[in-house]
């Protein structure tokens, strides 16, 4: 099959970056014909490699030239950038027609409809469905800037999420919060790559966490947390990898506190070893899609601790089993389970070995032999 993902650039080394690396790079190796097209690469390289199988074009369509504008520029400029988008993809798709055009952002569902033709058409929503309301709590977010994004939501939602032929989501209770007026939506999570001997052996005394350093992530609520784990633990590190607006104000609160074992790293590409060197996945989000991740810390067998924020950390952690799900926002469990992990040996190495077993499922092969199903039998 030709299968085309749309986004907006590879850049980044952020989840979907990583989503569609890792699906483009399976997909081909299964057989397939992938194209990934993206809006505002501007000649940078992909963030994670791509064989040479995967085609890459940009249309150079640039949204980003309207960040940081105030709202009403933003959607002066937004009209005109979506007429270019529909005029180029269209151009695009004549020349090179596809079996299924999948787009991870929102803004392309309109032209995509439109221009699909015969082609399977898919959306898959990678936050959840309260993520826009959740971000009004954001400091980074203007009150006008979220009532215009709720209303776009709304209109979305009601004439272009039901037109698609998949609209996907990652977990099954987010699945639930969109309702049941989807005959087209289906529960389809991230993958990971599935090494069974890759695994870490927790004898490093490292606390890992990985995400941009924004106010979604909640990092604000780690150094809170990680500032009661340190005084009763303080031969423990914490590393956090990541990059973002809020690294300034975090530096800040961890000088504050005083704190001597943590350190803020920059994002690498190779995060599946710096998570075999640790012991302990902690999360702190405020709301989530599927962390990639999660899983991925799962896949090398290490325990899992997470706030139970919308949505994600519920489809994968059963509590007590592979780690602790705790209640969003309190931060005195949620220090408690870590500070109980790291002094209980044995409860570690029995999580570790019920993540690995669990993170199987999640597995590149098996969620991408589930897409090629879905996509064959709506095609037919």
């Amino acid at each position: 099959m030709k299968i085309l993902y749309i986004i907006d650039g590879m850049f980044n080394s952020a989840g979907r970056e990583r989503v569609v690396a890792n699906k483009a790079k399976c997909l081909s190796l299964m057989g397939h014909q992938i194209t990934v097209l993206t809006t505002d690469q501007r000649g940078r390289q992909s963030y994670y490699p791509l064989p040479a199988s995967v085609e890459m074009v940009d249309l150079g369509i640039n949204y980003d030239e309207y960040y940081g504008k105030n709202i009403f520029s933003k959607l002066a400029a937004h009209k005109s950038k979506n007429r270019l988008f529909r005029k180029r993809l269209g151009e695009f798709l004549k020349a090179n027609p596809q079996d299924v055009i999948v787009t991870l952002m929102d803004r392309y569902v309109p032209a995509v409809l439109a221009l699909a033709g015969k082609s399977v058409t898919v959306y898959e929503h990678h936050f959840n469905k309260f993520a826009m309301y959740d971000l009004r709590e954001s400091r980074t977010k203007h009150v006008l800037q979220q009532l215009v994004y709720g209303v776009k939501d709304w209109y979305y939602t009601r004439f272009y999420y039901k037109k698609l032929d998949v609209f996907a989501v990652l977990t099954e209770e987010d699945k639930e919060y969109w309702g049941e007026g989807f005959r087209n939506m289906v529960c389809m999570p991230n993958s990971i790559s599935y090494n069974g001997d890759k695994v870490s052996t927790l004898e490093n005394k490292i606390v890992i966490s990985v995400g941009r350093l924004t106010y979604q992530k909640g990092y604000d609520r780690l150094v809170d947390v990680w500032r009661g784990v340190e005084q009763k633990n303080p031969e423990w590190q914490l590393h956090i990898y990541g990059s973002g607006e809020d690294k300034d104000m975090l530096l800040s609160k961890i000088e504050e506190y005083g704190l001597k074992n943590v350190t803020i790293l920059p994002p690498t590409s190779d995060i599946e070893d710096r998570l075999v060197e640790a012991s302990l996945y902690v999360m702190t989000s405020r709301f989530e899609g599927l962390p990639m991740v999660l899983l991925e810390a799962m896949a090398v067998g290490l325990p899992l601790v997470s706030f139970d924020c919308k949505c994600g950390p519920r489809d994968v952690i059963e509590d007590g089993k592979n780690g602790y799900l705790i209640p969003d926002g309190d931060l005195l469990l949620m220090e408690k389970r870590i500070n109980s992990l790291l002094n209980d040996d044995e409860k570690l190495k029995e999580m570790s070995l019920y993540s690995k077993e669990a993170a199987m499922r999640f597995s590149h092969e098996k969620i991408m032999e589930r897409w090629i199903e879905l996509f064959q039998s709506v095609k037919k």
